[in-house]
């Protein structure tokens, strides 16, 4: 082959390259989506871990203020004072949230939960990717068989044509890394 074609251009380590940069973007576009997902289930683990805090606090609060009370409660008061002991007590219990709220960044949390789910339901960068991917290996292959000859180009056409047909059918590259630590299922 002559340099003044497109193959000729794209011959020796650059066709090298294309196969090799095309098989990583092919094999890591399916991790993209799971790698999104990851963030979005760690975001509302952070969320609901704040907001437990926050119950828990509540609560904690509420037995306390409850109890003392409780400790007024045992001379005789009229009901309007109960109902006004009741009242302070709501007050007490709002602000409290509140500021149980504010020290965990609650909303905060919330927010980026919100957000990390909407990016991870949204993307479709990884299926652009697989196909960029799969085109680089594509015209890796084609040149590197144009360019070789005898056994060698024989084995670059049956590797191009298992890309080409597992590209026109949808069948993708991917790879899963699966394990447990400790006892598991």
């Amino acid at each position: 082959m002559n340099g003044k074609d497109l193959f000729g251009k794209l011959g020796g380590t650059t066709a090298q390259a294309l196969v090799v940069a095309g098989f990583l973007l092919a094999l890591l576009a399916p991790l993209l989506p799971r790698y999104q997902a990851a963030g979005a289930a760690g975001a509302k683990a952070e969320y609901e871990k704040a907001a437990g805090l926050v119950d828990l606090d509540l609560e904690l609060f509420r037995k306390a203020e409850e109890a003392k009370l409780g400790e007024g409660a045992a001379d005789p008061t009229f009901f309007g004072q109960q109902q006004e002991q009741q009242a302070g007590l709501r007050r007490a219990v709002e602000k409290k949230k509140e500021e149980l709220e504010t020290k965990h960044r609650v909303a905060a949390r919330k927010r980026a939960m919100i957000e990390s789910q909407a990016g991870a339901s949204g993307s479709r960068l990884y299926l652009l990717i697989g196909w960029l991917g799969r085109l680089l290996l594509i015209l890796g292959l084609l040149t590197l068989t144009l360019e070789s000859d005898g056994m060698r180009q024989k084995v670059l056409l049956l590797i191009l044509l298992v890309v080409l047909f597992s590209a026109l059918t949808g069948v993708s590259l991917g790879f899963e890394a699966q394990g447990h630590l400790g006892s598991g299922p």
